[in-house]
């Protein structure tokens, strides 16, 4: 469980692990995707016009994840602003995250 916290897509990747291989590093495309597969989920319960709710919720995620990047966006105010700054921060960062 704890595992998990640190690492969202580590319940994908063991399952998608043959046994005895060693589960596969999320490249940055794929955090990526998954950062805006979640903002699309939570988006709905959003206020409309607002994306103070989903930006609240992908930041959590982001500071159990990788608190450095956290802190390069926690004052993001847009999710289009996390987004680049997500996309900047990966672009130089290495394959691995966590």
């Amino acid at each position: 469980g704890g595992g998990a916290v640190g690492n969202p897509g580590l319940n994908g990747q063991l399952a998608e692990t043959p046994p005895g291989r060693t589960p596969i590093v999320p490249s940055p495309a794929m955090i990526m995707a998954f950062m805006r597969d979640l903002g699309s989920e939570w988006a709905p319960l959003a206020r409309p016009g607002s994306d103070s709710f989903t930006l609240c919720k992908l930041k959590n995620v982001l500071n159990f994840w990788d608190t450095a990047a956290f802190d390069s966006m926690k004052r993001t105010t847009s999710l289009a602003e996390f987004y680049a700054a997500l996309d900047t921060y990966l672009a130089g960062s290495p394959a691995e995250i966590a």
